[in-house]
């Protein structure tokens, strides 16, 4: 399939699962993995209860051109700025042709979204008294968006029957140890290897994936939030 089709539901049918789109009705298959980010439908489903953790955090996130950058800007390393309930960071992208910012800062507005201009006051009110370099990266940011912050509080279960969850939608993490698409990645090659271990028996390498995977992804959840603090 080609085409991006959203998830609304699933079912296992034990020897199968079905899914339900808007786009193409019901779909059925194998398995079902749910990679499907920190607002996870298919996490929802399986924890109903379970809700992301908002931080009262916000992040903008910028990629540039490396030659649109002024001079006084490093672009050949990774810079961080740390001040009080603030930070950015910003280095360079594709092999130094891009420069990757991001803003990130405490605002009872962190639920706010797509207000350019409110956007741009409460950065500048934020940074005000910050370093001339760290003013210069953020006259450089597209501030037309937005991001929450939040992680996901550590789950025993990511798997049941023929239904997984992986990388965010398993243990969505805060930035601070810079883990989370490391993790997913991890996930991928690791349950693929299982895939193959096991014969493509779907239900023991789901299982065996949970049980081996959970204490490293967990104890990073809970350090990114010990160092975020």
């Amino acid at each position: 399939m080609d085409q991006s089709i959203a998830v609304s539901s699933f079912e296992d049918l034990g020897d199968r699962v079905s899914v339900l789109t808007a786009e193409a009705g019901i779909i059925e298959g194998a398995a079902l993995i749910g990679a499907d980010g920190l607002r996870s439908v298919i996490r929802s489903q399986m924890h109903p209860q379970d809700q992301p953790r908002l931080l009262g955090y916000v992040a903008h996130r910028t990629i540039v051109p490396i030659k649109s950058v002024p001079d006084i800007v490093r672009c050949d390393e990774v810079v961080l700025w740390v001040g009080p309930a603030f930070h950015i960071i910003y280095y360079p992208l594709r092999n130094g042709t891009e420069l990757n910012i991001v803003a990130v800062f405490k605002t009872d507005t962190y639920a706010q979204k797509n207000d350019p201009v409110a956007h741009k006051a409460e950065l500048q009110k934020t940074y005000k008294d910050t370093h001339p370099e760290m003013q210069v990266v953020l006259g450089l940011m597209d501030l037309s968006r937005r991001w929450p912050l939040a992680d996901r509080n550590p789950i025993r279960q990511w798997a049941r029957g023929r239904v997984t969850l992986l990388g965010d939608s398993a243990h969505a993490t805060l930035q601070s140890l810079a883990q989370g698409a490391g993790l997913a990645i991890e996930d991928a090659v690791y349950l693929a290897a299982l895939l193959e271990v096991t014969g493509g028996d779907v239900i023991t390498a789901f299982q065996r994936f949970q049980h081996d995977r959970v204490i490293r992804t967990s104890r990073v959840q809970l350090e990114s939030r010990a160092l975020w603090d």
